[in-house]
């Protein structure tokens, strides 16, 4: 698929670029990343790169992930990264995708998350192309659970294990999904 923009009220969503690279490496560097995220650690410069020209090229080339940079309207200034991710994961509904998303450091708490969450998911059910969604967290990370209820997602189960990427000793993993009916105002089942 060739790459789409998508536009909200505060953002422009656009594809992760080469001018990025450097801000990419300095968010991800962050220690929250080593804990909470399934980025490489320590997160380096060449990493970006690679995320940059290899792993968001080849995910919309493929039609697979679709991953946007996060941009005030009108600067091309990066705030943070959302993507989506189709699924084969055989536990999973057929035709599931995974939501992710990261925010710098100096530009969290002002809900450009979930505005930006809810534009990428809205995208993909008009379009067609993601019949239902998926969210998972490590067990603790409040910050992601906070915007994936606030998306409507519905609250499933932790389990036990480790989560894909992450280090042994990260446990538990939190699991939500959403589909294109669903209510989505805040549900009850939360973990707390």
């Amino acid at each position: 698929m060739k790459p789409v923009t998508l536009r909200t009220e505060r953002l422009v969503l656009d594809v992760p670029a080469l001018a990025d690279v450097d801000l990419i490496a300095e968010y991800c560097a962050d220690p929250v990343f080593e804990h909470w995220m399934t980025t490489p650690w320590p997160y380096t410069r060449e990493h970006a790169l690679g995320f940059v020209n290899e792993y968001v090229a080849v995910g919309w080339q493929q039609d697979r992930e679709f991953t946007w940079a996060l941009r005030p309207a009108g600067s091309r200034e990066l705030l943070g990264v959302v993507g989506i991710r189709r699924e084969d994961d055989p536990r999973w509904t057929d035709g599931q995708w995974n939501l992710g998303y990261w925010m710098g450091a100096p530009n969290r708490g002002a809900g450009l998350t979930t505005e930006a969450a809810r534009a990428v998911v809205d995208w993909g059910f008009a379009e067609g192309i993601a019949p239902r969604y998926r969210w998972e967290a490590v067990a603790g990370n409040v910050g992601s659970l906070a915007i994936a209820r606030r998306l409507g997602f519905t609250f499933l189960e932790t389990t036990p294990g480790r989560a894909e990427g992450m280090p042994a000793q990260r446990s538990d993993t939190w699991h939500a999904e959403l589909g294109p009916d669903d209510d989505r105002e805040i549900k009850p089942g939360w973990p707390v």
